[in-house]
């Protein structure tokens, strides 16, 4: 009998822990589980790239060949002011050695006085006067002269001060005259020619304008592009939200316990290959080569296909000082600079498993930007023979040659881009004011791609510090949240000079409200903040507000019936000890006993 209760309460003990156990398991399970298999069909392809595809600077407003021919004319002018300022300087030194003889002189008249003393005659004094005023004449005819063109008009009118030994006016410069004569001297000394907007020291046309000795802005590229299926038939449709990718490549995107598939195909002229940062992978997944005895998905050859499988385990998503997503990298590295200069970069978005909506975006975020500043190397690239050959037109060999080594030309191929954009013609960098904006941010390239991020008009949140300048390196990729509540087109660069000038900024824009309830980070994640406008919400790329509802809707719903079958289980439970205990039968006295007296 008391075995047989004992058996009873172990029993009912460890049903009712395992179902609280599931209950619990349950509850903190995500709407979208862990697990999900992710497919992307991509191809490298071959495109005709437009570095600027408006062939103007947009941001300032300024067609490039008017730019030119602004550079053009101040330049023409140069010479101009160079002989001006050559004039000013010779006109300065001879007025200076002329004041030095003219105190000379005034210093050896007293001493002439003396010695003549009272034999002098008033006219012989007359006399010795006249030198002063000679002196006097030749300084006022020898002010410096200054054109408009050069430097600030100046005032060169001579002031009168006393001179202790001589009780005669001297003439001396204002310091106005010098100071502005040192400017002008310095700045035409200084050789720079900083010419075009915000401070061009090369100009647009360095970079934009193609010629018999210039490519322009127009190069053969390759890109990476999403297709719908393993036909690769069908380009996947970019929204108007993603549009501002421009020469990147597809966002891969997965939650962490995932497994992401690429099929992969090569259409380029050159071996590929796609290696991700960041992810866990075998070797025949790395695609990158070396002598490892492998060859595997290290480089795909022209016309291949290949199947890269990646697992997303916990060290691939979000660290303890991060947001509820992070941000990788992937790119071709089989030669990697070559190919990177050539266009074959991505980005991969990591979600925490219990951050993520359906399709892996983050629920707590209502928009994602990505902006990659990389110096293009077009010397670099795989494509850089075909680009020569295609838009040099040289007549011979020879004269190709000396072309490609000319200092001018390695310039002009250098591509200052934010997403393989230049001068303001990045689309799609679109915000709301009291949207939830998630900003990924990376560099790639080599010593000269160190970056300085810097949002005009908002400010963000890096690693917990309030900021609006970032710093970037090489192959370095960082997150920062922004809650835009200043409306209107703001400015967006690197902040480094060359950089400017090489049209490395454009514009963000921060669209009005319409109605959108501004709010703060402890909302709740997920929660719809339609206001009164009438504005559906305007949720992160790629997210469906229907089905994140349904979702929502079955976790509570899951929730309420494991906690009701929970209860059921419990009672039924106490209701099968109750019966077992105190039913009465045969060697069974169940609830009633006899008292028995004590003897």
């Amino acid at each position: 009998m008391t075995m047989t209760m004992g058996m009873v309460r172990v029993t009912t003990t460890v049903v009712v822990l395992a179902g609280v156990l599931a209950c619990l398991t349950l509850m903190a399970r995500p709407a979208c589980g862990g697990g999900v298999v992710r497919e992307y069909f991509i191809s490298a392809d071959k495109v005709l790239w437009d570095y600027a595809p408006s062939g103007r600077d947009v941001f300032m407003g300024k067609d490039f060949g008017s730019m030119k021919h602004q550079q053009q004319q101040q330049h023409d002018a140069a010479p101009r002011q160079r002989r001006d300022t050559e004039h000013t300087k010779h006109n300065t030194t001879q007025t200076q050695h002329q004041q030095q003889q003219h105190h000379q002189q005034q210093q050896q008249q007293p001493q002439q006085q003396q010695r003549q003393g009272q034999q002098e005659s008033p006219q012989h004094h007359r006399h010795q006067q006249q030198p002063e005023q000679q002196a006097t004449r030749s300084l006022s005819s020898s002010e410096p002269t200054f054109d408009s063109t050069t430097a600030p008009a100046a005032s060169t009118e001579p002031t009168t001060s006393t001179d202790p030994a001589s009780s005669s006016p001297t003439p001396t410069p204002t310091t106005t005259t010098a100071t502005t004569t040192t400017t002008t001297t310095a700045r035409a000394e200084h050789g720079h020619d900083h010419h075009g907007p915000m401070g061009h020291m090369h100009g647009a046309s360095t970079w934009m304008e193609a010629s018999s000795t210039r490519i322009g802005r127009r190069y053969y590229k390759a890109k990476y592009r999403e297709y719908t299926d393993s036909t690769f038939q069908s380009l996947k449709p970019v929204s108007a939200e993603w549009q501002h990718l421009g020469l990147l490549g597809p966002v891969i995107r997965a939650s962490v316990g995932d497994t992401i598939k690429v099929v992969y195909r090569n259409a380029v002229d050159f071996p590929t290959s796609i290696h991700p940062h960041g992810l866990r992978y075998t070797k025949d997944n790395e695609g990158a080569p070396y002598a490892d005895n492998s060859t595997a998905g290290d480089a795909i050859a022209p016309g291949e296909t290949y199947t890269y499988t990646w697992e997303v385990p916990e060290q691939s998503g979000p660290g303890p000082m991060d947001g509820s997503s992070v941000a990788w990298m992937y790119h071709s590295h089989v030669d990697e600079p070559r190919e990177t200069n050539a266009g074959l970069i991505g980005v991969i978005i990591i979600t925490a498993r219990d951050k993520a909506n359906a399709d892996a975006t983050p629920a707590d975020v209502d928009r994602e930007l990505v902006a990659g500043f990389f110096i293009v190397d077009e010397g670099l690239s795989s494509y850089f023979s075909l680009n020569i050959n295609e838009f040099l037109h040289a007549e011979s060999d020879e004269q190709l040659a000396a072309i490609v080594a000319d200092d001018g030309f390695q310039e002009s191929n250098h591509m200052y881009t934010i997403n393989g954009r230049v001068y303001g013609n990045m689309p799609g960098f679109r915000v709301r004011v009291g949207e939830r904006v998630r900003w990924y941010l990376f560099s790639f390239g080599n010593q000269q791609d160190l970056h300085t991020p810097h949002w005009h008009g908002n400010t963000l949140v890096h690693r917990g510090h309030r900021v609006d300048v970032l710093q970037l390196l090489p192959a370095y990729i960082t997150v920062a949240d922004m809650e835009p509540m200043n409306p209107g087109m703001w400015m967006f660069q690197c902040h480094v000079t060359h950089h400017i000038h090489g049209g490395m900024y454009g514009a963000y824009y921060v669209e009005p409200s319409a109605g959108v309830a501004i709010h703060h980070h402890t909302s709740s994640a997920g929660t719809s903040r339609a206001g009164t406008g009438g504005r559906t919400q305007h949720f992160a790329p790629g997210y469906n507000q229907q089905l994140v509802a349904a979702d929502s809707s079955r976790t509570a719903t899951l929730t309420v019936v494991a906690i009701v079958m929970l209860a059921l289980l419990i009672v039924a439970l106490a209701t099968l000890y109750r019966r077992r205990t105190f039913a009465q039968g045969p060697g069974r006295g169940g609830g009633q006993y006899k008292p028995v007296n004590a003897v």
